[in-house]
Formats: structure tokens, C-alpha cells, sequence
């Protein structure tokens, strides 16, 4: 069987993290897991959520990717892959487009994006606020450049891209579910 990673991209707020622990419950579909040097949220945990790196142990790994966003690095380990590859052929990461750009050049055929948006973006700024940031971390992050680039598709993208509208989580759901089963029926072919 191929391997196949389903790389969940779109702009702060736009559920990503709801949608990669929705494919992990219920398809077994593991995430894998990135670098960042940001400090931990309230309720995240180091080797789950992220491995939480200081400067300078950052630099020590080997990348598939690596950005810089809102002012902290994030990346994704060639061996972050292959530890996700070993409890599924199929994984999932959350990137940003730059990022997703990345792992189409390095790893082609292997790479799925799902990119996230929603209809109105007013409701961004509510999601993030309740996912437990500060205000100051909710105007950084809305105004970040990188957000705002993340806002559209990248054209370069498209192709390789399913484009899903989280604007009702039952009809998000559905939409991934659509996604899914057909990437296990290619594997089962």
C-alpha cells in the first residue's frame, strides 16, 4: 500500500486541529507531530501537541519544512514522518501554505491538502479567542502576515487540493468522511 499525507491547511481559527483529531478518532489517522519553538498552551503537552524546542535544539533537525510564524519557527522532521508512518499508511499534518508547498516539491504523489476556510471570516476571531489566547495573541495572529496570506489558496495549490468550508461541523464532517472513504478505496484497489 501507498503512503498518503493528508496535509490540513487554511488560516487561523478555520478548525484545523478540530479536523486532524477528527480523522485521528475516528479513522486511527495519526498527526504528525511538528517542532515549534512557542511556548505551550494551557492544555498542550510536549511529543503530543508539539515538540516544544528552544533556538537552538530547533536548528539540530533535518526539515521537510520549516517557517517562521507570528515570530516562532515551526517544522516538520523527515523522522516526524516516519513515526506517524509506522502506526498508519495514511497520516495527517497541519501546515501553513508555504509550508504544504514544501511537502508537494519533496514528496509529491504522497500528499493530499486539505485546505480549510470558512464563509465569513468574522468567526475566525471568536474561535480563537475561545481556544483559550489572550487578546494579544488573537490581534498577532489575525494580523500576521503569514495569516493573512493564509486566508486564500495559493494557485499552485489548487491542484493538489480539496477545499472544504468549515462553516457547519456536521456538513465538515460529511465532507471528510467523502475524503476519506475514497482514499481508502484507491488503497483497497
Amino acid at each position: 500500500m501507498n503512503n498518503t499525507i493528508l496535509v490540513i491547511v487554511g488560516a487561523s481559527g478555520t478548525g484545523k486541529s478540530k479536523i486532524s483529531n477528527y480523522i485521528r478518532k475516528k479513522y486511527n489517522i495519526p498527526r504528525i507531530i511538528t517542532h515549534t519553538t512557542r511556548a505551550p498552551r494551557y492544555n498542550e503537552i510536549n511529543g503530543l501537541d508539539y515538540y516544544f524546542e528552544n533556538n537552538k535544539s530547533f536548528e539540530k533537525i533535518q526539515y521537510i519544512e520549516r517557517v517562521v510564524y507570528d515570530g516562532y519557527k515551526y517544522g516538520s522532521s523527515y523522522i516526524g514522518l516516519q513515526k506517524a508512518f509506522e502506526k498508519n499508511n495514511i497520516v495527517s499534518i497541519i501546515l501553513d501554505t508555504q509550508g504544504a508547498m514544501s511537502y508537494i516539491k519533496k514528496l509529491g504523489g504522497k500528499v493530499q491538502i486539505l485546505y480549510i476556510t470558512v464563509s465569513n471570516s468574522d468567526i475566525l476571531k471568536e474561535r480563537i479567542k475561545n481556544r483559550g489566547d489572550c487578546n494579544e495573541q488573537v490581534i498577532s495572529r489575525l494580523s500576521s502576515k503569514e495569516n493573512q496570506r493564509d486566508l486564500t489558496i495559493p494557485e499552485d495549490l489548487i491542484p493538489f487540493s480539496k477545499i472544504i468550508y468549515n462553516d457547519n461541523w456536521e456538513d465538515t464532517k460529511k465532507q471528510l468522511d467523502c475524503i476519506i472513504n475514497n482514499i481508502l478505496g484507491e488503497k483497497n484497489e
